[in-house]
């Protein structure tokens, strides 16, 4: 082959490689990978479920969402800041639900962190605090008594409501405040267009100070 003629492939080959590279890159920056972005995920079963907690210290849940086929594919766990059997998280909210894969290990404690580089436990919106759920800090969208979550294939929901407080410093934060009782709605639907591995985060934009010191997205 004459000299031109592999300067040429050489220059070819060098283009294709930056012009992936720089794909990759610009999907990390947007903390998802090229795979993660076009990634196929198992369909969910529809499902929705209440929870009534009239002793907000000892709520608790273990809920499995299962795929078409009736197999288990992913378990929603939620415990206050109190709980401390699961060897796997650190529970620190009033309340706290983390999200699990049931068909693989990953690097993430909770599906429900919208970080790609998570390093806390407490790193979601799944977290809920008793500044957050009081006032008009709890009908703020995405970090009030109603958050949502797209992920995998799904669009999952958590809804407190006749949420209840009574004044006390035995809480997540030691504020004035402590969960009294609540109730909790918990739905899970099929979400086609929601590819991420994670939580995609959310637009609304970060609640006042006086709504705490939640996790915010950045």
């Amino acid at each position: 082959m004459p000299d031109w003629d592999l300067r040429r492939v050489s220059l070819l080959v060098s283009l294709l490689v930056g012009a992936y590279a720089l794909a990759v890159f610009l999907g990390q920056a947007h903390g998802a990978s090229a795979d993660q972005r076009l990634a196929t995920w198992p369909t969910i079963m529809g499902m929705r479920k209440v929870f009534d907690f009239p002793d907000a210290r000892r709520a608790g849940l273990s809920l499995e969402i299962l795929g078409i086929d009736g197999d288990a594919l992913y378990r929603l766990d939620c415990h206050t800041w109190r709980y401390e059997q699961d060897r796997d998280f650190d529970y620190s909210g009033d309340f706290e639900c983390r999200l699990v894969p049931l068909y693989g290990k990953e690097m993430y404690s909770t599906l429900l962190t919208d970080n790609p580089r998570q390093s806390r436990d407490w790193e979601s919106r799944g977290r809920f605090l008793v500044q957050e759920l009081r006032g008009r800090c709890a009908d703020y969208p995405e970090y009030g008594r109603v958050r949502t979550f797209r992920l995998r294939g799904m669009r999952l929901r958590l809804e407190l409501s006749n949420v209840r407080v009574v004044r006390s410093i035995d809480n997540a934060t030691r504020g004035p405040w402590v969960l009294s009782s609540f109730r909790l709605l918990v739905s899970a639907e099929p979400d086609v267009d929601a590819r991420g591995a994670i939580a995609e985060r959310v637009g609304a934009a970060a609640p006042p100070p006086e709504c705490g010191p939640g996790y915010r997205a950045n």
